[in-house]
């Protein structure tokens, strides 16, 4: 029984580490090294009742769970399976060892701790839900087309502390909802560059400028939903001064990269403005062939002007000379302008009732005078103030 209780636990360490998959950190790969290293039986049962409700959480199975842990498995060695037999060799070891070990039966796993430790208590533990592991062929061809590593996880992330992590909710916005065709043009351009972009052309980085809500970083958004080989990675405006780091992180990932700067305007002496600048085109980095930069802004200059009054002294034009062209360097670097302007009453208008017919509201005389009130009141045309007076009348209708 000792040998047989041995072999049980070797296989079960066999399953869990691994050569390629870098998976150490992930909560149930810990339980499982706990179950098998720990000596006290209390610390045993907990670890197993980790990996219950870890799965119960989630709802799925051990072998849905460990498949897209070893997918999303974040490790520069799956990048070079297709270059590098002694890779490829590791590979299918490492997925055999798991395969293994979900050939266990879950009621074997119970009777290991039972027997290690003799209590009955661990016969009354709830069974694994096992379920089935995908052949080796799934894996191999998610690798060959570069569907691994954290990026396959989603298509949205952010960089925070040094790191790029996946956005818990993604606010993803369908293309093909954009209802509003005043922007048409503005749509049709960051498309074709994005599609040059994704072919391996030479494509710009892009800035779009315009008003508040007519809908810039919707569209950039909605992008991945039309480009799914495509990744946006949102970089906070505070950390600009690491975008050549971020650079580093994305070198090489066999994904196409928008990193995505909302909101982008800089207060005099601001050290990320040429940060950004260098970062862009200018610097010692290089932009990594897989990655663009799209930005947002609101303001047509980016530097925000020094509050000083005339002192009768011609220093003061010259700054403002300088500060104009500052504020027109950075915009060269992004090699794309779009323009967003605000919508007339009638282009208005008409997206308040393409906007209606979405929510069930019938357009009519009343419904016209009362938004192009609620725009009067909200001082400008936008879409979002379109979007917004509907969803305000539909939920007092």
């Amino acid at each position: 029984m000792r040998k047989h209780k041995t072999l049980l636990r070797d296989r079960i360490a066999d399953g869990i580490t691994l050569s390629v998959f870098e998976i150490h950190g992930d909560v149930i790969i810990k339980m499982f090294r706990r179950i098998i290293t720990t000596q006290e039986p209390q610390e045993a049962a907990e670890a197993y009742m980790i990996i219950i409700r870890t799965l119960l959480r989630r709802d799925t199975t051990l072998s849905d769970y460990l498949r897209d842990l070893l997918i999303t498995s974040d490790t520069q060695l799956l990048y070079a399976f297709r270059d590098n037999r002694d890779v490829r060799l590791a590979v299918v070891e490492d997925l055999e060892r798991v395969n293994e070990l979900l050939k266990l039966s879950p009621r074997r796993i119970i009777k290991y701790m039972y027997h290690r430790y003799g209590y009955k208590y661990f016969l009354r533990l709830p069974l694994l839900k096992i379920g089935e592991f995908p052949k080796l062929s799934y894996f191999i061809g998610r690798i060959n087309r570069g569907k691994v590593g954290r990026y396959a996880a989603s298509s949205a992330f952010e960089y925070c502390d040094g790191v790029v992590v996946p956005v818990e909710h993604y606010d993803r916005v369908e293309f093909g909802k954009l209802s509003c065709d005043v922007y048409e043009h503005q749509r049709d351009r960051i498309v074709a560059n994005t599609m040059v972009f994704t072919e391996g052309g030479v494509a710009q980085n892009v800035l779009l400028y315009g008003d508040r809500g007519t809908g810039k970083s919707t569209i950039v958004k909605a992008l991945p939903t039309i480009f799914t080989e495509l990744k946006l990675v949102q970089l906070h405006k505070r950390d600009i001064e690491n975008l050549t780091k971020l650079y580093g992180l994305l070198t090489g990932v066999p994904h196409y990269f928008i990193i995505f700067i909302d909101d982008l305007t800089f207060g005099e002496d601001d050290e990320s403005f040429s940060a950004l600048k260098q970062g862009l085109e200018g610097g010692l980095t290089a932009k990594p062939k897989n990655v663009l930069v799209y930005a947002t802004t609101n303001r047509r200059k980016l530097i925000r002007e020094k509050k000083t009054g005339y002192s009768g002294d011609l220093s003061a034009a010259y700054d403002n000379t300088d500060e104009l062209d500052e504020n027109a360097s950075l915009i060269e670097r992004f090699g794309l302008l779009l323009t967003f302007s605000v919508m007339n009453k009638d282009e208005y208008l008409k997206l308040v009732r393409d906007i209606a017919a979405g929510f069930g509201v019938i357009y009519n005389e009343k419904v016209e005078q009362a938004a192009e009130a609620h725009a009067l009141r909200s001082g400008k045309r936008t879409p979002r103030t379109a979007k917004r007076f509907v969803e305000l009348y539909a939920a007092s209708e």
